[in-house]
């Protein structure tokens, strides 16, 4: 088969990883294209994996007709037999630009946020052959909202990568020792991260006198002046907390997660909101113990395991769970069995089947 895929974005959220394990997957067997906006991250790590990329802006309005023209084209070349799109306004867009080419369209929906109006309803009820949810609670928001021809494909990941991934150097480069227990949260910054609950929970690891360190792994990887503003807010109250440097790490993007994980203790998802959690997926494979706010996305990973599912989004119930792990050996062994098994749903190979099957 011959599938394209679109992305909006250029930096590297778990949407966009998703996708590149996606792609790395199907194109073993099938020819992919991928159609990104603008330049950035994502694009530079699809073409160091040898994946087509055709870099456009679609959405740019002065320049919107030639662009699609341009993409019109490009399709009548590679012959597509399914166009994927990764956000509602692009699969519209996608088939304008394919009319008179036999394809079929879908979006791919990978939140439970959106809601339309009358007309966009119609527009994408045309445009889509069929609505590929990532979650269940995305497809109960689409279904409140009249729409049918919905289909949950969850996202999916090597297991094997983050099985057979060796540890990183990461603790003796922070100067973490091994006795340590160390927490990571792997999540791009944005408010609905919940990065400042993060710091929260160091807070009452602090006055709890237990030991610790916490490693925040990400950036503001889509360029936005608010995430911006807001990674400075977060370091700002780990540095007023005196934690900064010396309980508390920010390290950036990195592309050692894999290892990391294999070092890590415990991984806190402080989000208000996930319509899924690639990083929780990652974690389940490398057996790591996973503590989440009652969000949606994790919650339906984890299935509801209130070993593992906070009570609330407040700071206090994550350190509760956090801190029952931490100190019982026998439950964290436990918990790591049961998050690689869990982690069997979410098969990489599986995940690129059912999009060739929805295809079919």
């Amino acid at each position: 088969m011959n599938l394209v895929f679109t992305s909006d974005l250029s930096g590297l959220g778990g949407g966009e990883v998703g996708l590149i394990y996606l792609v790395e997957e199907l194109s073993k067997s099938h020819q992919c294209l991928v159609v990104c906006r603008t330049e950035g991250k994502l694009v530079k790590v699809l073409e160091e994996k040898r994946i087509n990329v055709l870099v456009c802006d679609y959405k740019k309005k002065e320049k919107i007709f030639s662009a699609l023209k341009r993409i019109r084209k490009k399709m009548k070349q590679f012959n597509p037999d399914a166009i994927f799109s990764n956000d509602p306004t692009t699969s519209i867009l996608m088939k304008m630009a394919t009319v008179g080419v036999i394809c079929n369209n879908y979006w791919i929906c990978h939140g439970q946020w959106y809601e339309f109006g009358y007309g966009k309803k119609i527009l994408l009820k045309y445009a889509n052959n069929k609505i590929i949810c990532v979650s269940n609670a995305v497809k109960k928001n689409l279904e409140k909202q009249g729409f049918d021809r919905l289909e949950i494909i969850h996202l999916g990941v090597p297991l094997e990568r983050f099985n057979l991934e060796t540890s990183s150097s990461f603790r003796r480069e922070l100067g973490i020792e091994e006795s340590i227990p160390l927490i990571i949260t792997v999540a791009r910054f944005q408010e609905i991260k919940g990065q400042k609950r993060g710091i929260e929970i160091a807070t009452l690891f602090q006055e709890h006198n237990l030991p610790f360190a916490y490693a925040f792994i990400g950036g503001s990887v889509f360029g936005s002046d608010s995430d911006a503003a807001y990674e400075h807010e977060v370091k700002k109250l780990a540095k007023d907390k005196d934690l900064l440097d010396k309980k508390v790490f920010f390290v950036g993007e990195r592309d050692d997660v894999a290892g990391i994980m294999r070092e890590a203790d415990l991984l806190i998802i402080p989000s208000e909101n996930e319509s899924f959690g690639v990083v929780a997926i990652e974690a389940l494979a490398a057996g790591l113990p996973i503590v989440s706010t009652p969000n949606e996305g994790v919650t339906e990973i984890l299935e509801n395991d209130r070993r593992f599912i906070a009570v609330s989004k407040e700071a206090k119930d994550l350190f509760y769970l956090a801190r029952n792990i931490l100190s019982d050996d026998e439950l964290r062994k436990c918990a790591s069995r049961d998050m690689r098994e869990l982690s069997n749903k979410f098969k990489i190979e599986n995940i690129s089947n059912a999009f060739v099957e929805a295809v079919k």
